[in-house]
């Protein structure tokens, strides 16, 4: 009843809950509050490592055995210094919806989009399905160089259908006599990662500050990898827009800087591909040349 639990009350509750419970297997999955074990924080590369381990609780009065919680430390760890666990394999979007945090930066990070599809033919679509490619779906962007996937569905997309070598091409694709996994040729190579700068430059433009505003934010040492990566890639300093009102060494909330840092981690995904895309610019660029 209301008069004995408020609404506040509940929602503090399950938040606790949510962000807190277990998942234990005990005889049968269960989920559990584990006190003090619940209070190390999570971390990719975590010096401690959970386990579960059962115990016969018989002597008890219990008849079922009873699951401990141990927390074994695989490294040094000095005097004050915070002990972490790994939570499991969570994107930054996963961590700051269940736990509310964010990590920075994060190797499980994606980043989503949609190809566009205004010239998919009929024959493009038949070489797609031939290859089990569904360029309809979400796509996913992660750091390093883009997905082999990716580059093939975009040079099949560079294919024209009016009648000659390449429609032709587009043929045999379908039949699976050629393979869009590897190079069709030197200019359908160079559209292929035109179009790849594309679709990041449209994704880089939908936010409304640069990846340097972001760090500059967060106080991310200058020192840092992530702080030579933007020096690197000129596409992710452009100015910040107008909507980017926050100033530099402004306070965040804890709140704010867990957002600030999925949305960094993103751009960090970008700037690992706009890398990546410009080494392949330079190589077609260099074989043109020579050719």
């Amino acid at each position: 009843p209301h008069s004995t639990c408020r609404l506040e009350d509940f929602l503090w509750a399950a938040a606790l809950i949510d962000t807190r419970a277990w998942a234990t297997v005990a005889g049968e999955e269960v989920t559990s509050l584990v006190p003090a074990a619940d209070m190390m924080n999570h971390h990719t590369f975590a010096q401690g490592s959970v386990q579960r381990v059962n115990r016969d609780a018989s002597e008890q009065g219990s008849p079922t055995s009873i699951q401990d919680a141990v927390v074994t430390v695989l490294a040094p760890v000095k005097a004050g210094q915070q002990v972490f666990i790994y939570y499991g394999e969570l994107s930054t979007a996963s961590s700051l919806l269940r736990f509310g945090f964010a990590s920075l930066p994060n190797p499980l990070d994606t980043v989503p989009f949609e190809l566009d599809l205004s010239e998919l033919s009929d024959a493009h679509a038949a070489a797609m399905a031939a290859h089990g490619f569904r360029p309809d779906a979400q796509q996913l962007l992660r750091a390093g160089p883009p997905s082999w996937r990716l580059k093939a569905m975009l040079r099949l997309l560079h294919l024209s259908v009016d009648g000659g070598e390449e429609e032709a091409l587009l043929a045999q694709i379908a039949a699976r006599d050629a393979d869009p996994s590897s190079e069709l040729s030197l200019e359908n190579e160079a559209a292929m990662v035109s179009s790849l700068r594309e679709v990041l430059l449209s994704m880089l433009a939908q936010y409304p500050s640069s990846l340097k505003h972001d760090l500059d934010l967060l106080g991310v040492a200058a020192d840092s990898p992530m702080r030579r990566l933007v020096a690197e890639c000129t596409e992710v300093q452009s100015a910040d827009s107008e909507a980017a009102a926050m100033e530099e060494g402004a306070e965040l909330t804890d709140g704010a800087r867990a957002c600030l840092s999925h949305v960094a981690s993103q751009k960090l995904i970008l700037a690992h591909n706009f890398m990546c895309v410009g080494e392949m610019e330079r190589a077609i660029a260099l074989r043109r040349e020579r050719s």
